[in-house]
């Protein structure tokens, strides 16, 4: 495959890391819980979350970060994530995988099918419901949520996933919708910075981009579990999304698509920031009523 990664590229996804890490304190702090717990399953970091009080009917969540599927990690998502395992009394699993551009398009992906089936074989040490699960995320980890149900289901994985909770994930890298024209120069992610992430992710070869495991955008979705699709009113991503949704419709597979008005990309990850605490809040709740629904 060839990607063409330069020092510079190396350079531009390092500082990229550096200024998400340094946004951290803006999330706020993490929700109380009975204990976390982080360790590696071989290369990667893995933190589990257990709440103070589990549901035994709860499903296991697993938690897959954004950050343009060069960036992110446990840290940057600590406050979400464990508010999601707080908030639905579930065992959650956050997870760091391969990134870009260092490590191409599938390993990231692989990684969390690792880590999915770590799930599947170790959470009960935890008190996790082994035998369901929720899959979420944000960003480019919403993205790879989608990705990794259709790998799930593509290699008959023996785990039941109750619901995907997409939260304005990335679907395509093709910035061509009217939400990229009407707002990918101003608002993040700008269409510049989507061309740079798809060159670092899956580099020049054009016919990856609508690979479904690539892009689930373009994937057969009738075996799709109910999805949640939750997407800012500001967020160039939000067209993509739509159609997602649409398409789950089509093909009769339960799904929710909300928009949140003036939200920008990444609010929820953000939802206890003071801009973001009305909108933000009011997309957590509907997550764990959702989760609950389909359980």
């Amino acid at each position: 495959m060839n990607r063409n990664i330069t020092d510079a590229d190396l350079k531009f996804a390092e500082e990229f890391r550096a200024y998400y890490t340094s946004l951290n304190p803006t999330a706020g702090e993490r929700d109380e819980l009975d204990t976390f717990l982080d360790f590696k399953n071989g290369t990667r970091k893995y933190r589990v979350y257990v709440p103070k009080k589990i549901d035994q009917d709860a499903p296991t969540i697993l938690f897959i970060h954004g950050g343009g599927w060069m960036s992110g990690d446990i840290e940057t998502h600590d406050v979400v994530a464990s508010a999601l395992a707080n908030r639905n009394n579930a065992v959650t699993l956050s997870i760091e995988y391969s990134l870009a551009p260092e490590h191409a398009f599938p390993q990231g992906l692989e990684d969390c099918y690792n880590a999915l089936l770590w799930l599947k074989d170790h959470i009960t040490s935890f008190k996790g419901n082994s035998e369901k699960v929720v899959i979420a995320g944000d960003s480019a980890g919403g993205g790879l949520t989608a990705s990794l149900v259709i790998l799930a289901l593509d290699r008959k994985v023996k785990l039941e996933i109750t619901s995907l909770i997409m939260m304005y994930p990335g679907l395509s890298f093709l910035p061509d919708t009217e939400s990229f024209k009407r707002l990918g120069i101003e608002h993040f992610p700008q269409t510049e910075l989507m061309n740079k992430c798809a060159r670092f992710y899956i580099g020049t070869e054009d016919k990856l981009l609508k690979q479904p495991l690539v892009s689930p955008f373009y994937a057969d979705v009738s075996n799709f579990p109910p999805s949640l699709l939750l997407v800012g009113e500001n967020d160039p991503l939000q067209d993509h999304i739509k159609m997602f949704a649409e398409k789950l419709t089509k093909e009769n597979v339960k799904n929710e698509f909300i928009l949140y008005p003036k939200m920008e990309h990444g609010f929820i990850q953000y939802f206890k920031a003071p801009e973001n605490e009305i909108e933000g809040g009011k997309a957590m709740k509907r997550v764990t009523e959702f989760i609950k629904e389909n359980r």
